[in-house]
């Protein structure tokens, strides 16, 4: 009876062993699946939904500046400001995609609410996007993790730089635009150079217009990488605005303003 007890018992201990080993292994399968899911679900960020936007359609793409989403925050009852946003524009069908990053996905839901009257939308994480083009709803990111919300990044206080520029003229007037992408910034580059050779490149170009019920207003600022093709650009430009009504070219060392709104020699 003893020998029986102790086989049995030698069963009994073989068998729980055999059970932790298949439940320590069930765990560890469940957390390299979860380890696997993790590094799959890649963070979806802007830059991302620009290359897939970009891909569908033949579109130009801006940052936006400050006072464009400062239109935004007018037309939307957010909690927090729009963090940044974006304006893409198809010059041969003239089609166009805005992409706002908003501070929470409740904010992003709040913009749907403003804008479901666009002929398309699409809302990804606390990303929005609205406009003309029916590729926003073509836009679909299954293998990424949409974001839960932007940040504000701090914004460069020097009065002289391009930002500071593009500032003081909003605060002053209505005018509003976007900042070139490098793709364009690149194309326009190419573009001076049949004219004059550039020695380096365009840091940023940016676009800002106004239509005040008579004439389209409209300033430009390039900031380049050399001095001297400044002075060049500020020359061709000069030239360029003595035929333009209004007309005002100045050039801040290494950036050149200019347009046919007043604000640019108050800037200067």
């Amino acid at each position: 009876m003893k020998r029986f007890l102790a086989i049995a018992l030698c069963f009994l201990m073989l068998f729980l062993a055999a059970c932790t080993s298949n439940n320590n292994q069930s765990n560890e399968n469940t957390k390299a699946e979860e380890t696997y899911e993790i590094i799959q679900k890649e963070l979806l960020t802007p830059e991302t939904v620009i290359a897939e936007l970009c891909g569908l359609g033949d579109f130009a793409c801006m940052l936006q500046t400050p006072g464009c989403n400062e239109v935004y925050n007018s037309q939307i009852n957010l909690s927090e400001p729009v963090v940044k946003s974006y304006r893409f524009y198809d010059n041969n069908t003239g089609e166009y995609v805005h992409l706002l990053c908003l501070a929470s996905v409740d904010d992003a839901k709040m913009a749907s609410y403003a804008y479901d009257g666009y002929d398309y939308t699409n809302r990804l994480g606390a990303m929005y996007l609205f406009g003309t083009a029916e590729c926003i709803e073509d836009l679909s990111f299954s293998g990424y993790k949409y974001p839960d919300s932007f940040e504000a990044e701090g914004a460069d206080s020097d009065p002289e730089s391009v930002a500071g520029i593009v500032k003081a003229i909003e605060d002053k007037t209505e005018l509003c635009g976007g900042y070139y992408s490098v793709e364009s910034i690149e194309e326009t580059k190419n573009k001076i150079n049949q004219k004059f050779t550039l020695e380096g490149g365009i840091l940023n170009l940016v676009h800002l217009t106004y239509h005040d019920g008579t004439v389209l207003r409209f300033v430009y600022i390039y900031e380049f990488e050399s001095e001297n093709d400044a002075v060049l650009y500020e020359e061709d430009r000069a030239a360029f605005s003595q035929g333009v009504e209004d007309g005002v070219c100045i050039r801040i060392g290494t950036k050149v303003v200019f347009g046919n709104h007043s604000i640019v020699s108050e800037i200067g």
